[in-house]
């Protein structure tokens, strides 16, 4: 799972998000159920592997070396409908991996390109960026918000620019910080310490959620980590799963997982040589 995706409600209530993001965040939230916990296939994580300007289904798939990449339209219609590209003020080599009417020029994606020249407000469904209406609180492009729930792409801001409270209307990774868009910031909070919010955990280990980890039985929240991730005692993970051996010997010796009979996303949250079925770990 890529860490920066996997709460973004949490991260916005955070930042004081507003009444309307918040709903539209939480009916996604259901939703997604951590859907960025992509695998392959059990023993195969989907890597961050592909350069900037290669075809994409999500911005899990892209590369991060070098600064922020996400999976969005880059406004060329013959390299496929959706590339790994950075937004603007971001590094490039060429034009396909600067994301909608961004053009690459010294080597950084700006906004020489052609502007958007449709009628489609922020956090509308979209095909293209070209859909997508000018907006005087920054450059906008056709892309993922991480919300499910509205549309695989939407009219969404790149880094920088106003967004006010709602985080929906930031691209990508992008959460609606002070007023705009920006990286989200994490605590140093280790797995096992108590907390009140996942922005205050550290996520240098794995994908870590501020939840029940089982164990207090007193309702306190701690630091916990998710399925598949590395960890060292149960203490680390959140409640329902156990650190133990999940049988893939690529990601670890140790991660939390679910045993037979528990709840799972996907083979690599179960321990043991269990497979998710149905989403219960079965032997």
């Amino acid at each position: 799972m890529d860490s920066r995706h996997f709460d973004k409600l949490t991260r916005s209530f955070a930042a004081g998000t507003s009444r309307r993001g918040a709903l539209r965040l939480l009916a996604g939230a259901a939703a997604s159920a951590f859907a960025t916990f992509l695998y392959a296939g059990r023993g195969q994580a989907q890597e961050a592997s592909l350069a900037p300007g290669s075809s994409c289904t999500s911005s899990s798939q892209c590369r991060q070396d070098g600064g922020s990449v996400i999976c969005a339209d880059n406004g060329l219609a013959d390299d496929g409908g959706l590339n790994c590209c950075r937004t603007e003020g971001g590094n490039c080599a060429s034009g396909n991996g600067c994301c909608g009417a961004l053009a690459c020029a010294g080597n950084i994606c700006t906004g020489a390109g052609e502007p958007t020249t449709g009628g489609l407000p922020l956090g509308s469904a979209c095909a293209s960026s070209a859909e997508c209406a000018v907006s005087g609180n920054g450059a906008v492009i056709c892309a993922s918000n991480e919300i499910a729930s509205d549309g695989a792409l939407n009219c969404c801001l790149v880094q920088g620019g106003y967004c006010g409270a709602d985080s929906s209307v930031c691209c990508g990774d992008s959460f609606c910080v002070d007023g705009y868009c920006g990286a989200p910031v994490f605590g140093d909070l280790a797995a096992g310490n108590i907390c009140t919010s996942t922005i205050e955990c550290s996520q240098d280990a794995g994908a870590t959620t501020c939840g029940d980890n089982g164990l207090s039985g007193d309702g306190t929240l701690t630091c916990c980590r998710l399925e598949s991730v590395t960890c060292a005692t149960d203490i680390e993970c959140c409640g329902g799963l156990v650190c133990g051996d999940n049988g893939i010997s690529t990601d670890g010796g140790l991660n939390c997982c679910a045993p037979q009979g528990g709840a799972c996303q996907f083979d690599a949250g179960c321990c043991g040589a269990g497979y998710c079925v149905d989403g219960i770990c079965t032997a």
